[in-house]
């Protein structure tokens, strides 16, 4: 908490007029799990720190998802609709190639330019942590070199 104290002074101070985002993306998740609207677990111990963000912020929770991992972060990153990016549908030639996983040979196309880039465009710094789940087999592929 202190933290993020010091740096949004730090930007005042320099002039930065745009807002601070963070994105919080959960997958697999019941309609009860997500801490800032469970009824079940209480925000205030749970997680203080979000709580306060979120007081402070705008709440954006009406992003409707894709029902398996790798279109829904390839939707999130490019803007696009799954069916502009390859994955249009729950099967593809009777295989399960909808996700691409550590041992599979492709990702999504390298034309497309992912969410990070366009807020650098906008001064903005960029940090993501979790599942990337776009592709593995290159590292090309990863997220350090897109």
């Amino acid at each position: 908490e202190e933290n993020i104290k010091e740096i949004s002074t730090e930007k005042i101070r320099s002039g930065w007029s745009q807002p601070d985002i963070i994105h919080i993306v959960l997958d697999d998740v019941g309609m009860n799990d997500a801490i800032i609207d469970s009824t079940d677990l209480p925000i205030e111990t749970v997680a203080p720190t979000i709580k306060k963000l979120r007081q402070g912020g705008v709440v954006l929770g009406a992003y409707y998802g894709q029902s398996f991992c790798t279109p829904a972060r390839a939707t999130l990153l490019t803007g696009k609709f799954t069916h502009r990016i390859g994955f249009s549908g729950n099967d593809i030639a009777g295989s399960t190639d909808l996700e691409i996983s550590a041992w599979s040979n492709f990702t999504l196309a390298g034309k497309n330019i992912y969410l990070p880039k366009y807020m650098k465009r906008y001064g903005y710094q960029t940090y993501g942590v979790g599942k990337w789940n776009l592709g593995h087999c290159n590292t090309k592929m990863l997220p350090t070199s897109r």
